[in-house]
């Protein structure tokens, strides 16, 4: 009984030649020994990638930390999959969580009515500040974060771990420094963290995105056992972000990329590969 995440899309605002923008799916068993699989953001570009992993039809649920296009709008192209798949559909409405705006904005957006929009495909249900959502083996609670968009949450999750513990993995979505995000990832035992800005040269520019030493203050003052720093775009260096991050905090420190693994067994423990 463990918590897996795989990197589907890492990149920063846009997707990078080597990367979707921002995607990760979660899995875990219940305690039936049913297998759950949940997206955490569907950014652009990552739907092609996510078929790697697993079918559109076997996804348990879709949750989006805010909604700006590098996070959501592949949901456009999920709504195509489900609904004119010409081998049929289960009619099984998908779970989406969500800021409240969403659902329209995606009707919006594929040129459909806002009734029925895509409500036919998607059950839309929207976060509420520190409630906790429960989808299968997971509990989710998102934390309002400091990002300019309407609803932007940082995500905690956590699923079972081996031997009865708990395994949480913690996801900063958006944001700049500020206490709800390390309250959102208060001793997780994978901190997965936007570092879009870089020391020196994003300085004059707050309220909006993290640097490295940012994302590693937060790391440290969370208490977290593994950084893994994401969200870079194209034109940041990673080793720079690990630099900066590593000026702040102790543990282990990492940029991630597509295709990455990580296995949470619970008390911290992380296999990273």
């Amino acid at each position: 009984m463990s918590v897996r995440v795989t990197v589907v899309g890492c990149a920063g605002s846009f997707p990078r030649p080597d990367s979707p923008a921002s995607c990760y799916l979660l899995s875990a068993q219940d305690v039936d020994g049913r297998t759950w699989n949940v997206v955490m953001d569907l950014g652009s570009g990552s739907l092609g990638a996510l078929q790697r992993y697993i079918d559109p039809d076997q996804l348990d649920a879709v949750i989006i930390s805010h909604a700006h296009a590098d996070h959501y709008l592949d949901l456009v192209g999920l709504h195509v999959a489900l609904r004119w798949n010409p081998a049929g559909w289960s009619g099984r409405p998908v779970p989406v969580y969500a800021a409240g705006l969403l659902a329209d904005r995606l009707a919006l957006i594929a040129e459909l009515p806002a009734d029925p929009g895509m409500h036919r495909e998607f059950a839309f249900h929207t976060w509420a500040a520190r409630r906790p959502e429960r989808i299968g083996p997971f509990t989710v609670t998102p934390y309002s974060v400091d990002h300019p968009v309407e609803e932007a949450y940082a995500l905690r999750i956590s699923g079972p771990g081996d031997d009865g513990t708990e395994a949480v993995v913690a996801y900063s979505g958006d944001t700049d420094a500020c206490p709800e995000l390390d309250e959102a990832a208060r001793a997780a035992c994978l901190y997965l963290c936007e570092a879009a800005y870089h020391e020196g040269r994003d300085d004059a520019v707050r309220g909006v995105h993290l640097t490295g030493l940012r994302a590693g203050e937060s790391a440290r003052a969370a208490g977290v056992h593994r950084l893994a720093l994401t969200h870079l775009p194209v034109w940041n260096d990673p080793a720079r972000s690990c630099a900066e991050a590593r000026e702040a905090f102790a543990g282990p420190v990492q940029t991630v990329a597509a295709g990455d693994v990580f296995v949470l067994h619970g008390d911290g423990r992380v296999d990273a590969g």
